[in-house]
């Protein structure tokens, strides 16, 4: 879970430099932006024994995170034409890229 510090040029730039280095495929676990996971994270993160900090950088997670479409149009850009981008359970995507052979 760290996309969400880059932006589309350093999300292209990451991935484009992995497509060359790597030799099989990549795995990526990642938070799906929603209005419904903000609100719950906000709600019930200080219940949770967050600390402050861990509850800011949460809400910030949320508010960068990539959606579905976007993860995929950015994929494409990056070069990768094998690849999928799947909902996953609470808030989370993942993306599952083959290298092109």
């Amino acid at each position: 879970h760290f996309l969400y510090h880059f932006d589309n040029q350093q999300f292209l730039a990451f991935f484009e430099q992995q497509r060359m280095s790597v030799k099989l495929g990549i795995i990526a676990n990642e938070l799906r932006r929603s209005n419904r996971a903000f609100w719950f994270f906000k709600t019930f993160s200080p219940f949770l024994g967050f600390s402050k900090l861990t509850r800011q950088d949460g809400v910030l997670a949320i508010k960068r995170a990539f959606s579905k479409g976007e993860l995929t149009v950015l994929m494409k850009k990056a070069g990768f034409v094998n690849f999928s981008v799947k909902k996953r359970f609470i808030f989370g995507l993942t993306i599952e890229a083959l290298l092109n052979d």
